[in-house]
């Protein structure tokens, strides 16, 4: 007997700690087919998906590459008997902490979904974040700064309409307390506020990676002591004069993000549009990793990494040790210039018989706005 069990009824019982129920979704069915066959809904005994199982996740506009025509799926049947909605708008920075999105209404609309993408132009990586009765929506579930494609469709019944042309929106910060503060490494937009013409960039750079660990294995093939990666620098910071700027022109922040296992961070930058640079701070440098000779058994330790610099220059990394009773230690990372911001990761280390312990990946930097 098949199953009465179908996607959207487990949606409420799939982990909800990050991403879309899409992506959560998307993750579980990459899991071996054995888990499913207990689901004879889903599949046939040959293996494959049901008719039934594929409808319905093309109804629910999952991103199910191989099941749905497109890799998103069509839209359910008899779309082209509701107008798709016009004109839609997503404010760019007017708003403080939300996105507000309007539309022109639809005749016969019972009521619209709204989709967003958090990754660019790309329909099958949306994911529906409301629905709305009347041709617009706010949007609160944003990062400030940060930039959303938006679509809607509408609905009448059980037919909805094909989506609309997408539109691209961010939210302002609360600006009543005169400064923004930004510290995920990504890209970011701000909008001067009205009647401001100077604004002080603080910038801190992406820790840098701790270098990775070796070992090395004697003539006869034994694991010797390992080699250790020193820790990452810290990244630098900046802090400048107040900076020129003119009332509501756009700017773009970008925060380093911290390097991977022997990888340099990112700089913190500030720019305005035509890609000027106004300000940056320097990331860390990435500590080298340990060498292990592989004749000669003999081990080695890595140097740390050197901090950013700036008007504060961001800690070294330190050196990776041997220890003496053939434990092999890495660096600890350099703290950022700002301490735990932007700090650098420790470097990798192990030990006789080949355990590995990898190298830790720096800190994000931030970038605070104040005018």
């Amino acid at each position: 007997m098949p199953s009465p069990i179908r996607p959207s009824q487990i949606k409420d019982l799939i982990p909800s700690a990050t991403g879309s129920f899409c992506e959560k979704f998307i993750k579980i069915l990459r899991l071996p087919a054995l888990f499913y066959q207990i689901y004879l809904w889903w599949y046939y005994e040959d293996g494959s998906f049901t008719e039934d199982f594929k409808a319905e996740i093309c109804l629910m506009r999952c991103v199910c590459a191989g099941l749905c025509p497109g890799g998103g799926g069509p839209s359910p049947p008899g779309t082209t008997d509701i107008p798709k909605p016009l004109n839609l708008q997503a404010t760019d920075g007017t708003v403080a902490l939300k996105v507000v999105l309007t539309w022109d209404s639809v005749v016969g609309a019972e009521s619209y979904e709204i989709w967003r993408s958090d990754s660019g132009n790309v329909l099958g990586l949306a994911f529906r974040i409301g629905t709305s009765s009347t041709p617009n929506f706010d949007d609160a579930q944003v990062t400030v700064g940060k930039v959303y494609w938006y679509w809607v469709r509408a609905k009448k019944g059980v037919l909805f309409s094909v989506y609309s042309d997408p539109d691209t929106g961010f939210s302002q910060p609360n600006l009543v307390n005169g400064f923004v503060y930004f510290d995920k490494g990504g890209t970011y937009n701000f909008i001067v506020p009205a009647g401001v013409t100077g604004i002080i960039f603080d910038g801190i750079g992406g820790g840098a990676g701790g270098g990775g660990a070796a070992w090395s294995r004697a003539a006869g093939g034994v694991l010797q002591n390992a080699g250790s990666g020193g820790g990452g620098g810290g990244g630098g910071r900046n802090t400048t004069a107040p900076i020129t700027v003119v009332p509501t022109e756009q700017l773009t922040v970008i925060v380093g993000a911290g390097g991977a296992g022997g990888q340099n961070g990112g700089f913190s930058q500030l720019f305005r549009s035509g890609s000027v640079s106004l300000a940056s701070a320097n990331s860390g440098k990435a500590g080298i990793g340990g060498a292990a000779g592989y004749a000669d058994g003999v081990p080695a330790a890595g140097p740390g990494g050197a901090g950013g610099t700036g008007t504060a220059t961001g800690t070294p990394g330190g050196d990776g040790q041997i220890g003496t009773t053939g434990v092999a230690h890495g660096g600890s990372g350099g703290p950022g210039a700002g301490g735990a911001i932007g700090a650098g990761g420790n470097g990798g280390s192990s030990g006789p018989g080949g355990i590995m312990y990898s190298a830790i990946s720096g800190r994000d930097g931030a970038v605070k706005l104040s005018w």
